[in-house]
């Protein structure tokens, strides 16, 4: 599959075969993912590989806050629908930005380094999709950051999450805004 096939192909799994992932996958997704442009080559990435019962257990934690919250009358977004397609996925993996809160980091920086870890964020995706895998980008994660974060003993700042594995659905694409609607030609170019 070409660049741009695996950009058109690209959908977001949320129904996962019970079928495990092959280690070498994981790991070249991996390695493709920190081939990512990053501001600086500062690299602001950390990854953690869960699978079987530590996956679990991160799930229940996120489970766990999810239905509090909610319980007490707090937005949980889509959170319990993440939860069921985490508990389906064989393979989530955890992005990290290796910087503390108490790291005096100015906001551009930040958002650099935010910028970056999206870019392998989606590096990972766009090659799990050449690979004939499914994923799916989970930002619900956060819900639960301080309670993920003491569990894994980690004081820097998770990203998002990604589901992994082979797909059982195959979902349409979702319909995108037409360009005139959002881009902006100045110059030389269209008129």
């Amino acid at each position: 599959m070409n660049t741009t096939s695996a950009i058109r192909n690209r959908r977001s799994v949320e129904k996962y075969k019970d079928q495990p992932v092959e280690d070498a996958k994981i790991e070249e997704l991996l390695e493709l993912s920190i081939k990512a442009p990053s501001a600086r080559n500062r690299q602001p990435w950390n990854f953690v590989v869960l699978q079987g019962e530590p996956k679990q257990d991160l799930i229940d934690i996120l489970h766990n806050k999810a239905r509090s919250l909610k319980k007490e009358g707090e937005e949980v977004g889509d959170a319990l629908t993440s939860v069921r397609t985490m508990r389906q996925a064989p393979v989530l993996i955890l992005v990290y930005n290796p910087y503390t809160d108490e790291e005096e980091l100015d906001s551009t920086k930040r958002s650099l380094d935010d910028q970056s870890t999206g870019a392998a964020i989606e590096n990972l995706m766009l090659a799990a999709t050449d690979m004939g895998l499914g994923s799916l980008w989970i930002g619900d994660i956060l819900l639960a950051e301080d309670e993920i974060s003491e569990w894994l003993e980690r004081d820097d700042d998770l990203v998002a999450a990604v589901a992994l594995g082979h797909s059982a659905e195959d979902p349409s694409s979702k319909p995108r805004t037409d360009l005139e609607e959002i881009v902006s030609w100045l110059g030389e170019g269209q008129e």
